[in-house]
């Protein structure tokens, strides 16, 4: 297993998932819908208020399991 310290707040994780689904979707076949293929600026705010919130909880859990030893909780 790899392990590193980060410091990623659960907006900026957000925003790279979202970012990153939206450049490889392409690559495996996979045409994302008109509304969400958009930068994370124009995503609406309600997806954008659920994603930040699966990102928290996705680091919350890291952390339970000890992959993370701190959550910067500016933006959780």
């Amino acid at each position: 297993m790899f392990y590193m310290e980060v410091t990623v707040t659960p907006d900026e994780l957000a925003r790279l998932f979202h970012d990153t689904y939206e450049r490889l979707a392409p690559r495996h076949g996979y045409e994302t819908r008109e509304d969400s293929a958009v930068p994370w600026e124009a995503v609406p705010e309600e997806n954008r208020a659920l994603m930040v919130a699966t990102a928290a909880e996705v680091l919350a859990e890291f952390q339970r399991r000890g992959l993370l030893t701190k959550i910067d909780p500016s933006n959780a």
